[in-house]
């Protein structure tokens, strides 16, 4: 169903816009009004024709031709578009380089023929033309021909298929006669799995085999070993003891060097202990003689202490009388500038 026509700088339409309601639509008007460019505008968005720019207005800009069509749900808006850009839409989805053909998105979305776009002076429809026309015209509607063709080609098939059947047939015959001739087979194969079975216990046999010699192998080796062996074990008892015996004078060589470490020890502190006899015969003239010397330390800080006492009392003496020398320059300054009667409360001022 055809929603709305949209003509923009098409012949006499500036910008002609047509909504139609569902059912028959009827567009009135005057000689040279522009009604029949409708349906040219609908041709050439149908089937790109007419070709060339005569149906373009002469005050310049893009021509637009745009149909909006089917229900709310399946909605299409198609337009065609000439100018700087030479174009189909399908919505924002744009078809370029289609030569003078119409895309096939393009027609699907219009679903549109010659047959419904009849003008004013076409023949009656169907009206004048024979009756091979008016058949052929049934038939393409009812797709009559392809149901021709589609019957054409299963009989084709359904003979290639015969075809193929008897030949299959003729080549299982030939194959039956041939496997006749090979009957034998069967006890052949009976034979061969017996040899396979017998190869099979060959190999294990020759594995076994294999491994007996490697056993043997061994022993041999294990012969030629046993008179070490037993010289080994005769000698491992003498060595036992001998090896006891290293372990007992290791240990009591130990314990010598401990012994003469101690000595060594003792010899050493009674050294230490003949000095120390020395130092306790002077201990107690040593005591005196430290308390002597704490006592001259302590005399000697308060020697120092006093000394210090003595300069600041100096100082103390020189900043008097620096002050005394001082206060009698102000003094005198004083009586010398100072005027008789104040300035200020005009009083006589008594000096001292």
């Amino acid at each position: 169903m055809i929603k709305s026509l949209r003509l923009q700088n098409f012949q006499s339409h500036k910008d002609s816009l047509l909504e139609f309601d569902p059912g028959v639509n009827v567009i009135i008007g005057s000689s040279d009004s522009g009604k029949t460019a409708i349906l040219r505008g609908l041709k050439l968005l149908t089937n790109n024709r007419p070709s060339g720019d005569a149906f373009r207005s002469t005050w310049g800009g893009d021509t637009k031709v745009e149909l909006i069509t089917g229900g709310e749900q399946d909605e299409a808006i198609i337009t065609r578009i000439k100018g700087k850009d030479n174009l189909y839409m399908l919505g924002d989805e744009r078809f370029a380089a289609f030569g003078a053909d119409v895309p096939e998105e393009i027609k699907q979305a219009l679903n549109l023929s010659e047959i419904n776009l009849q003008q004013q002076l076409d023949s009656p429809f169907l009206l004048t033309e024979s009756p091979g026309g008016v058949a052929k015209h049934f038939n393409q509607v009812a797709n009559l021909d392809q149901i021709d063709q589609g019957l054409k080609f299963v009989q084709s098939k359904i003979q290639k298929i015969s075809s193929d059947i008897n030949n299959k047939e003729e080549d299982i015959k030939s194959l039956t006669e041939q496997a006749e001739s090979y009957d034998y087979l069967e006890k052949m194969e009976e034979e061969i799995e017996t040899v396979e079975l017998l190869q099979t216990h060959m190999i294990s046999t020759a594995n076994q085999q294999k491994k007996i010699s490697a056993v043997v192998e061994q022993l041999e080796d294990i012969d030629g070993q046993l008179p070490e062996v037993r010289l080994i074990l005769e000698l491992e008892k003498p060595v036992d003891i001998i090896l006891a015996d290293m372990k007992t004078a290791q240990d009591t060589e130990a314990e010598l060097e401990d012994l003469v470490l101690h000595l060594k020890l003792m010899a050493d502190l009674e050294l230490e202990i003949s000095s120390f006899k020395d130092v306790l015969a002077v201990e107690g003239s040593l005591t005196l003689i430290l308390g002597l010397y704490d006592q001259k330390t302590k005399l000697m800080t308060s020697e120092d202490e006093l000394g210090s006492l003595v300069g600041k009392l100096h100082a103390i003496s020189n900043s008097i009388v620096t002050v005394k020398e001082d206060l009698k320059e102000k003094e005198v300054s004083y009586k010398e500038n100072m005027p008789e009667i104040c300035p200020l409360c005009n009083q006589k001022i008594k000096k001292p």
